[in-house]
């Protein structure tokens, strides 16, 4: 019995802390496709079985929903940094990811294609993968209790998307409070402030 609970208590514990991975675009969808180029965060890439081949197609990862007492209808988009070569802040999304869940937001983690493209604008592939990455987590937003409305996104690289650096969460965009223009608009910044953003089917 000592057993049992044990194994319970050890599937409890993995529960809260999984992990949903969906990819976004369907067979043959996606736009741009260059062989060169993976979906996945540098720890995967470091991984002894990795094979890039399985690795094509950018994903979202959907963290564990914030507890319900703590819960505030944002949602925040965890975008690594890694000037469009890898997703290289592996730490940094897992910091977001505890400290935002526990103000209330519902995470997830949007991993783009990388390296640069070839014969394309640098962010190409990856501004692609974005616009259907907001479009499928917005989607979700009353499955999983969120407002679609609200500003999406927390950026590794602040000049690019220029955030509002709320008192509380420090290092992300908050969902829960005004935003400023950013001084200048680029491929990330029209991304996330865009209310109808979309690619693909």
């Amino acid at each position: 019995m000592k057993r049992i609970m044990t194994l319970l208590a050890l599937f409890v514990t993995l529960g809260a802390f999984a992990q949903e991975r969906e990819t976004i675009w369907p067979k043959g969808k996606m736009p741009d496709p260059q062989d060169h180029q993976i979906a996945a965060m540098t720890d995967e890439v470091k991984a002894e079985k990795f094979k890039p081949a399985k690795h094509r197609t950018a994903y979202i990862e959907w963290f564990a929903a914030p507890a319900e007492e703590t819960r505030n209808g944002g949602c925040m988009i965890l975008i690594s940094g890694g000037s469009y070569m890898n997703c290289c802040d592996v730490g940094l999304i897992k910091k977001w990811n505890e400290e935002l869940t526990a103000l209330g937001f519902q995470c997830v983690n949007f991993v783009y294609r990388t390296p640069r493209p070839v014969g394309l604008p640098i962010y190409q592939s990856a501004w692609e993968d974005g616009q259907r990455a907001v479009r499928m987590v917005r989607s979700e937003a009353a499955k999983r209790g969120f407002d679609p409305a609200k500003p999406p996104s927390a950026d590794s690289t602040p000049r690019r998307l220029a955030p509002y650096r709320c008192p509380q969460a420090r290092t992300s965009r908050c969902c829960s409070q005004p935003v400023p223009r950013p001084r200048r608009t680029n491929a990330w910044t029209r991304l996330t402030t865009s209310p109808a953003t979309s690619t693909g089917p």
